[in-house]
């Protein structure tokens, strides 16, 4: 286990694909402001009731990545010959619509530490009151 949350050990690679990270974002954590036009932006349901995943994957040289998740853009080539996928996925999330949110808060989270496959972070809403 890492001593400090913002550590992440490295998950192995499983039949040429490591699970590298995964930044996940609650409705309710989103606020109200402009796209930054360098940032990659790309559609999603505006829905309360689903958490949003993009799923950052490595392949090794020659393994095609195989999901059932929808793949964002081409794989990133990197020097060593591996490639990086984004893929986006969804959950159902219990519970009731939560309040527009005064800020958000990212939490760590890894398999040594979480119920979660990929290392990565959580954003959620923060509310004041």
């Amino acid at each position: 286990m890492t001593e400090h949350p913002w550590i992440f050990t490295p998950t192995p690679f499983e039949n040429g694909v490591c699970k590298a990270f995964a930044i996940a974002v609650t409705r309710a954590a989103l606020l109200p402001q402009p796209a930054d036009p360098s940032e990659l932006v790309f559609a999603v349901e505006d829905r309360w009731d689903r958490l949003v995943t993009l799923f950052l994957e490595v392949t090794l040289n020659g393994v095609d990545l195989e999901t059932t998740r929808r793949v964002i853009t081409e794989p990133l080539p990197l020097d060593d010959g591996r490639r990086l996928w984004l893929t986006l996925g969804s959950e159902p999330l219990p519970g009731d619509p939560e309040p527009q949110a005064a800020g958000s808060m990212i939490s760590p989270m890894s398999p040594e530490t979480g119920d979660v496959a990929f290392p990565g972070v959580i954003v959620r809403g923060v509310r004041l009151g």
